[in-house]
């Protein structure tokens, strides 16, 4: 068995490479070499094969000195060496280029910013001045609104006291008013003659004298077919009430033909007419919500006296006064 050129320790044959120059043996992994990669190699170049010392240029002179290397791989060390520290260098350099080329462009987009600071100072004074001026505005425009709130609640207040008022005025302008409805129209019709006619049919006999106006009025429904109704103007509250009064005693009497158009001088068919008090537009309008009202609610009574709108539950309990819609809705409650 031979020993390794390289580190003089026995080498095996199946583990030797022999040197083509000088026949020295040596390990594979001496040379730097493995098994697989020296078995891959061609037979030509397995041949031509030379260890590192023949490669290695001599010189002209005595070459006996020349020591051999005791480790193959240590004869590339410095090659490796020098080819790391330049591509270290070459890396190193391009870093270092890079990072000032990042630097650079981060420090000319600050330098800008700088530059426009003072606009953004400007345009922060601007808009906290547009912001004072506004919130002060604001407030301006609360403090206004909050006078027209309460001048508002007041308007609607006095609007309401006047609406009152203005109805209750409307009111006493009809309270010597009866009001005839569902009386047939004649075009040759003597309402007078009718108004005198009801009178003695109820046992309320009037003298011409005591009516100072009998008329009909225009629907407020148009499209209405009932007849207009007759309004008749008497003298004082007093015989206004005694006629209605005697009407009521009237119906009441005689419940099975109650005051109709034949007994007032009407021919044809029998209509049922109704006497009752000559009620302003907002009453009239109050007094169908109040019939609906009753009707809904199973009220017993419901009445008109002297302009008021009255109602009863039943017979024990209280009599109500209709003043208005609000009315209507408290007592739902």
């Amino acid at each position: 068995m031979s020993s390794c050129n390289g580190c003089h320790r026995i080498v095996s044959v199946t583990e030797k490479i022999t040197c083509s120059a000088c026949s020295n043996v040596y390990h594979y992994a001496c040379v730097s070499y493995s098994k697989e990669n020296y078995n891959k190699l061609s037979n030509k170049t397995k041949s031509a094969w030379k260890c590192p010392e023949c490669k290695l240029p001599r010189s002209k002179g005595d070459n006996s000195n020349t020591p051999v290397k005791e480790d193959a791989a240590v004869v590339d060390e410095p090659l490796q060496l020098d080819s790391l520290d330049s591509r270290f260098k070459q890396l190193e350099s391009s870093i270092v280029s890079r990072l000032q080329n990042f630097f650079h462009s981060k420090i000319e987009a600050l330098h800008n910013d700088v530059k426009s600071i003072p606009e953004l100072v400007k345009s922060i004074e601007f808009l906290s001045g547009a912001y004072d001026e506004m919130k002060s505005e604001m407030s301006r425009l609360k403090t206004e609104t909050s006078v027209l709130r309460d001048q508002n609640t007041r308007l609607s207040e006095n609007v309401k006291e006047l609406s009152h008022k203005l109805a209750v005025i409307e009111q006493q302008a009809r309270e010597c008013n009866l009001e005839i409805q569902c009386l047939p129209e004649n075009p040759k019709e003597n309402l007078l003659s009718t108004v005198l006619q009801l009178g003695k049919v109820s046992s309320c006999p009037l003298e011409e004298k005591d009516i100072l106006s009998c008329t009909r009025v225009a629907r407020l429904n148009p499209k209405s077919t009932r007849p207009k109704s007759v309004i008749v103007k008497l003298p004082s509250t007093r015989v206004r009430d005694n006629l209605l009064a005697a009407c009521l005693n009237y119906n009441k009497s005689h419940p099975k033909e109650k005051l109709h158009s034949s007994l007032l001088g009407y021919g044809g068919d029998r209509k049922q007419i109704y006497v009752c008090e000559h009620l302003s537009p907002s009453n009239r309008s109050l007094h169908a919500q109040a019939r609906q009202f009753r009707k809904d609610n199973d009220y017993k009574y419901l009445w008109v006296r002297n302009g008021r709108i009255l109602m009863r539950k039943d017979d024990q309990s209280p009599v109500l006064w209709v003043r208005d819609t609000e009315a209507l809705q408290a007592l739902l409650k």
